[in-house]
């Protein structure tokens, strides 16, 4: 289990008891979606890049890290996103197209590039 892995489940047991909205891994240096993420089924804004949403517009996230070395490169998400009817923002920014074409497939997502 890596360090970026570890501060996921960390940051998302902290999510889990205050019932945050907002649960922020990004720039973590994942390579799948911790399976955990989909038991919160609070979550209305979701960040695994490394931009999130916030109010009206995007904006970067820990800024005083090097991206480059610590950005999520996402292959693998084990979430199930039917549990999770209040997500309505789910930044991927940064990650590879190849997992954005396969969550638009898997959740019936249009998109443009």
């Amino acid at each position: 289990m890596t360090d970026g892995h570890k501060k996921a489940l960390e940051l998302i047991a902290e999510n889990k008891r205050t019932r945050s909205p907002f649960l922020d891994l990004g720039n973590l240096g994942l390579t799948e979606v911790p399976e955990e993420v989909g038991k919160c089924t609070w979550l209305v804004n979701l960040n695994l890049g490394t931009k999130s949403w916030h109010g009206t517009s995007f904006f970067n996230l820990n800024i005083e890290k090097e991206i480059e070395d610590v950005r999520n490169r996402i292959e693998k998400i084990n979430i199930n996103f039917d549990r999770l009817k209040k997500l309505r923002r789910l930044s991927l920014c940064g990650n590879s197209l190849k997992i954005l074409l396969k969550l638009s497939l898997e959740l019936r997502w249009n998109y443009w590039i």
